[in-house]
């Protein structure tokens, strides 16, 4: 299971189609890819189908078979990676790089891919009263309002939650954006920088 949520605004089209790679890469047989309300047309016109049944924006590879135009395509994006040497960190189960979730962020990411977000953002409130040390609380603030597009408040969270944990990568990647949204391109460099390092360091 991936969320993908309110990326695609952020990304040219070239950056769109390495990512649509490598989500297709890293979803195993049946996972699930929930993405953001807007952004579900563009998935569906680029080999996702939506599954039946579900309201939210959830949705699966298409595992029709590849045509010869589709492998080179493929092939292609595999090269532009190299090239550019992309880093897209995902927040996706692996068997050796991830930490199991806890109840508590499964039930905020099921909540938030279902668009509930006060009442994620409720239960993030409770758990900071209840331990105002634990980083992944500030975080999934930061990530609530990040889809709010209340990005102050967002920012304010995302900081926090980087204070208590300085080499969180999705923390920075996400402080990034935010900057980057803003027009502070020296400081969103400066922590896609960090974050490439983090990334460099645990994940290669």
């Amino acid at each position: 299971m991936i969320f993908c949520r309110n990326l695609l605004i952020y990304l040219n089209e070239k950056a769109r189609k390495i990512l649509i790679f490598n989500l297709k890469k890293l979803l195993k047989h049946n996972g699930i890819l929930f993405v953001g309300d807007s952004e579900l047309n563009y998935f569906l016109n680029n080999g996702f189908d939506k599954i039946d049944n579900i309201t939210s924006t959830a949705c699966v590879p298409s595992f029709k078979e590849k045509s010869k135009k589709t492998i080179l395509i493929n092939k292609q994006i595999k090269e532009e990676i190299k090239k550019d040497n992309l880093v897209i960190n995902l927040s996706v189960d692996s068997e050796n790089k991830t930490k199991e979730k806890s109840n508590f962020e499964v039930e905020l990411q099921n909540l938030i891919s279902l668009n509930h977000l006060d009442k994620a953002e409720l239960i993030c409130r409770e758990n900071i009263n209840k331990n105002k040390l634990e980083w992944k609380n500030y975080f999934w603030l930061g990530f609530i309002f990040f889809i709010k597009e209340d990005y102050n408040k967002s920012k304010d969270y995302f900081l926090k939650a980087l204070f208590l944990n300085p080499l969180e990568y999705d923390t920075l990647i996400y402080l990034s954006l935010i900057e980057n949204k803003e027009g502070n391109l020296e400081k969103s460099d400066l922590y896609r920088k960090r974050a490439k390092k983090i990334y460099e360091d645990n994940y290669k």
